[in-house]
This record gives C-alpha cells, sequence and structure tokens, in this order.
C-alpha cells in the first residue's frame, strides 16, 4: 500500500521509506541519465561555433592591432569590430582607400575560411557615425575635400543615412570575394546602418565610432 513504510536494519537504527520515496529516486535517476545522453549527442554545429571561436581567438592573437577589442561571443553569434587603423572613415564621407580595401578582404578570407562558411546562417554588417550631426556646411568646414569627394559619391540626408551608406562601401569592397558574392545570392548578407545610436566611445568625434561592425550568426542545426 502505497504510504505503507519498509523497514530496514542499518547500522545504529532503521532506515524508513516509503513506495514515493523510490519512485522520486528512480525517476531523478532517469533524468541523470537523460541529461548526459544530450550532452553526449549535442549538437554538430555548437562544435562548428566553438572551432570557429577558437579560429578567430588564435587571429587575434597574431593581429590584435585589427580589433579594437577582443572579438565577443555569443551562443552561436559574434562580433567583430575591427580598430580604427583598420576600419574607419573620414567625418562625413563613406570611402575606403584602396590600399584599406585590399587590407579588409585579405583580413576576412583569412577570418572565415571555408571550414566555417558552411556553418553561417546569416552575416549583418551594421554601418554607424560619430554623435556630431553633419550639415552639408560643416563637412565643408571639417573636410577640406568634401566639395570633391561629394562630386564623387553623391550626398547623404543624415547620419542614418550615411551609416548606411558606410556598410554599404564595406559589403561592395567585400563582394568581390566569391564566397561572399554567394552568401549575397543566397539571401545570407544583411545591410543596416544605425547613425550615431551606438557610440563605441564617449569622444564625440572619435574615429571609432565612424565605424563598420560584422556580426555573424551559425546555423542551430547542420551536418
Amino acid at each position: 500500500m502505497v504510504g505503507e513504510r519498509i523497514k530496514r536494519s542499518g547500522y545504529g537504527g532503521g532506515l524508513s521509506l516509503t513506495v514515493v520515496d523510490l519512485f522520486a529516486g528512480t525517476l531523478l535517476a532517469v533524468f541523470v541519465i537523460f541529461v548526459i545522453y544530450v550532452w553526449l549527442h549535442r549538437d554538430p554545429v555548437p562544435r562548428c561555433y566553438y572551432r570557429f571561436q577558437n579560429h578567430v581567438n588564435m587571429v587575434f592573437e597574431r593581429q590584435p592591432d585589427a580589433f579594437y577589442d577582443r572579438p565577443e561571443f555569443r551562443f552561436l553569434r559574434v562580433r567583430l569590430v575591427l580598430n580604427d587603423s583598420w576600419l574607419s572613415f573620414d567625418p562625413c564621407l563613406w570611402v575606403l582607400s584602396e590600399e584599406k580595401q585590399i587590407q579588409l578582404r585579405s583580413f576576412f578570407e583569412e577570418l572565415i575560411t571555408e571550414d566555417y562558411r558552411s556553418c553561417i546562417e546569416s552575416v549583418r554588417i551594421e554601418g554607424h557615425a560619430d554623435t556630431i550631426r553633419f550639415s552639408l556646411a560643416n563637412c565643408v568646414r571639417t573636410h577640406p575635400n568634401y566639395a570633391r569627394e561629394l562630386r564623387r559619391v553623391g550626398p547623404w540626408a543624415d547620419n542614418t543615412q550615411l551609416s548606411q551608406n558606410r556598410a554599404r562601401t564595406v559589403f561592395e569592397t567585400l563582394k568581390v570575394l566569391p564566397f561572399v558574392d554567394e552568401m549575397w545570392s543566397d539571401h545570407k548578407i544583411h545591410i543596416g546602418g544605425y547613425g550615431d545610436s551606438w557610440p563605441l566611445v564617449g569622444e564625440r568625434e572619435s574615429p571609432l565610432n565612424r565605424r563598420v561592425e560584422i556580426h555573424l550568426k551559425f546555423f542551430e542545426a547542420s551536418d
């Protein structure tokens, strides 16, 4: 009968158990076995993601000056912020020199090697601007060559559009790489601009705020 005590002899006295106690113990054992099974058979994508973490950290150790800070990892997501000496823009502008473009392509090829490309679900390219809201008159005063650059790259309305143009510049630079072009064709690349909403540092005119970030998201399930 449920609730009836089961008496067992023991050292120094008796140990009293009920049928409910035995049932609860069995459930606990089954749960522990289930957790161990799930851990041993966890999805292969996190393994690819964790390998990518190790790879990126090794790149960071080899070229720490390329990054503003250590890459940021959250489950299945990676945030990359390059240093202003590698990827930044003059005030009012969204153009990159040919030297910067070559450097960026080479770095991206080293970072996202063939071993990890099939594991990546999406790439988000985010443009940003500093907190000074430039007008056309301000840009002409701040950047001596702005009038010439304006004729070459066209006008912009506000910091949000300026940051979108910067993200587009980085995308067009990387699109020359075949695997990036393939990702674009597969709708894996997304481009956006956030204006001066998310400054990286407090200094208003810092080149670190005139930046583009790369965000990677890995598949939740894959072979």
